[in-house]
Order: structure tokens, then C-alpha cells, then sequence
């Protein structure tokens, strides 16, 4: 699969949680715009991005993760906090045993930042992430 076509596949998955989610607006107008390089500026804005399965839920729209594989961030993290539903169209939860990729900006995973972990999206992030730090390695 060549990159423009990885590309192609996360604006279609972002996209599709923006159409999955009613009102919600947090991938933003840019995933439907055709842009190619989309999804390499999601892929870069995001702080950390990781297929992770939460263990137990916490107070205060938190969970505890275990991390399955993480395409983004040498961070190990283990609790990923949610943006509040109730004070967002974004906001999300969280429910013990679930898996998603987690796709995190500021700090917090919003609605959209809960991605199903479908193999096409897999290996698409595991290409950007391994052109990502091949294009790292060629600059030191």
C-alpha cells in the first residue's frame, strides 16, 4: 500500500467517527477537505497514540491501560484521562475491558481519540510510525 493510500485510509477512519458520532466535531473540518497530507498532520499533532486495552475505570473520567502497541510517543503511559461528555459534544468515557486505539491531543482522549482497532488502521499507523522514526534517524 503505497502512502498516499495509508493517508487516504486514517482521513476515511477519522472521518467516520466524526459521521459515527452525530454532533460531534472534533476531527474537524480538514478530514473531509481530499487534503492528502492530512493524515500525516493528525498522525503528527497527536501527543500519543497507542492501541491500548483499559484495565479499570477511575474516578474522574480516568482509566487505567495496558498498552497492546504503541505507534507514538516513547511515553509509557498507564492512565489515560477522557474529556468530560458532559461538557463537550466530544467527551467520552471509558468501560473496563474495552480496546481502542487511543489517538491523544492535550493531554486527553476525546470521542474521537477512541479509534476500533481494525487491522487496516493498525497497519497504516505502523507505517506512519516506522517512516516517522526512519525520518528521524536519517537526521541526527
Amino acid at each position: 500500500m503505497n502512502n498516499i493510500s495509508l493517508k487516504a485510509l486514517l482521513v476515511l477512519t477519522l472521518a467516520g467517527c466524526t459521521v459515527a458520532s452525530h454532533a460531534c466535531s472534533c476531527v474537524g473540518a480538514r478530514a473531509f477537505t481530499g487534503r492528502s497530507d492530512w493524515a500525516q498532520e493528525a498522525f503528527t499533532s497527536a501527543t500519543y497514540i497507542a492501541h491500548v486495552q483499559v484495565v479499570s475505570v477511575l474516578p474522574g473520567k480516568r482509566a487505567r491501560i495496558r498498552v497492546l502497541e504503541r505507534f507514538k510517543s516513547s511515553e509509557q503511559l498507564q492512565i489515560l484521562q477522557a474529556l468530560d461528555a458532559e461538557s463537550s459534544m466530544c467527551g467520552t468515557g471509558f468501560t473496563s475491558g474495552e480496546e481502542f486505539v487511543a489517538w491523544v491531543e492535550r493531554d486527553t482522549v476525546n470521542l474521537c481519540g477512541k479509534l476500533f482497532p481494525e487491522e487496516p488502521l493498525l497497519k497504516a499507523l505502523r507505517r506512519l510510525a516506522a517512516a516517522t522514526k526512519s525520518a528521524a534517524e536519517s537526521h541526527k
